[in-house]
């Protein structure tokens, strides 16, 4: 059976020249999980609904009643688990032209040669298209967020407790500069192209199980609600988080099936957010010199750029890396020279793994590089 939850709040705004009346602005907001057979979770599946709960928990604790239109597609049926469903329900959202369009969905992802693409039972929901569906609605700011596989495609039941979060009074203010500030696109996918998307091994949240992707997201959306933040800082946040989980749930890598080979990092696509620098300048923010080769020494560490925000794994915390500290090796691959870890950075996915040596001691760190 499927479920369609379609909660309308309406408000209405007195504006302070003439007294005049007119809506406030709002964040519509879509959640779509695909629960179906087909999908085929079986003990996981729990984990997908509770991605759908912590994003209804979120927006209704972020975004007061008159100012969120909230609309929830649980596909729990093969029947239902097509891309007509979803569409069906965009059809029925109207934003105005001051308005947010967030759309989230978990569920099954692939790609192919038409590009990344949702994968229900009843067929292919291709992101491009449900881009340009969203584009046509009229909104200032679309927000497409998916929690997916992105690899190329050529049992237990469990029910999410109801959550109802305390509504806030206004809007928070880390959702009004994410949500509310900007116009144009956001689109983000939980896995870079050629990887999937894993549920988490080591779940918290009072033990409600969910995708690594997701939980790293809202995590991030409630630990910096009083902040105005902006995506950049959320995104690499959150990258590097997604990062550090995978490598801390599967140490010797994922397989997708038994034959696969295993996967041994998780990346999120950033395609595109309000702010995404170009594909030009510095990476990480790091200057280095020769150390005799063993090593390169950080000489500066730029300011308002990666290396001031890493990830670092043993303290499980951000720091920022300093001058005298020696990367030793990077993804893997011993650093003999200042120009071989050029290299390095140059080659390096976003989400660089280094192993510095400080003062003697050595640690790993996550840097996420600009572009």
């Amino acid at each position: 059976m499927i479920r369609r939850l379609l909660l309308c709040f309406i408000g209405f705004l007195t504006l302070g020249l003439g007294g005049q009346v007119g809506y406030a602005q709002k964040l519509h907001g879509i959640v779509i999980s695909d629960l179906s057979p087909w999908a085929g979770w079986g003990v996981h599946r729990g984990a997908i609904a509770g991605d759908a709960l912590r994003m209804y928990v979120e927006l209704h604790s972020q975004v007061p009643a008159s100012q969120l239109e909230y609309y929830s597609l649980s596909m729990e049926e093969d029947e239902f688990s097509s891309p007509q469903a979803i569409l069906d329900l965009l059809a029925d959202v109207k934003p105005g032209s001051n308005d947010t369009l967030l759309v989230y969905y978990t569920g099954h992802g692939a790609s192919d040669d038409r590009g990344h693409h949702l994968d229900l039972a009843g067929g292919k929901l291709y992101r491009d298209d449900l881009k340009r569906l969203m584009e046509s609605k009229g909104a200032r700011f679309n927000a497409l967020i998916t929690d997916c596989c992105n690899l190329r495609a050529d049992g237990e039941d469990f029910f999410a407790p109801f959550v109802m979060p305390d509504e806030p009074r206004v809007i928070s203010p880390l959702f009004r500069s994410l949500f509310f500030s900007d116009a144009g696109w956001l689109d983000l996918n939980g896995s870079s192209p050629g990887e999937a998307a894993f549920i988490a091994a080591n779940v918290g949240d009072a033990n409600l199980p969910g995708s690594i992707f997701t939980t790293a997201l809202c995590r991030f959306w409630e630990a910096n609600r009083s902040r105005p933040v902006g995506w950049e800082r959320l995104i690499r946040d959150v990258s590097l988080e997604v990062a550090a989980a995978f490598k801390a749930d599967y140490p010797k890598g994922a397989k997708v099936n038994a034959a696969a080979a295993p996967q041994m990092e998780q990346n999120v696509d950033a395609i595109s957010y309000p702010g995404k620098p170009q594909r030009s300048g510095p990476r990480s923010g790091l200057t280095v010199r020769d150390r005799g080769g063993a090593g390169a020494v950080i000489t500066l560490v730029a300011a308002g750029l990666p290396g001031e925000r890493v990830f670092d794994l043993s303290r499980r915390d951000y720091r920022a890396l300093r001058p005298g500290e020696v990367v030793v090796a990077a993804n893997g691959q011993q650093v003999t020279s200042a120009r071989q870890f050029a290299e390095l950075v140059k080659q390096s996915p976003q989400v660089m793994r280094l192993k510095v040596d400080s003062q003697g001691r050595a640690g790993e760190v996550l840097l996420r590089l600009r572009y």
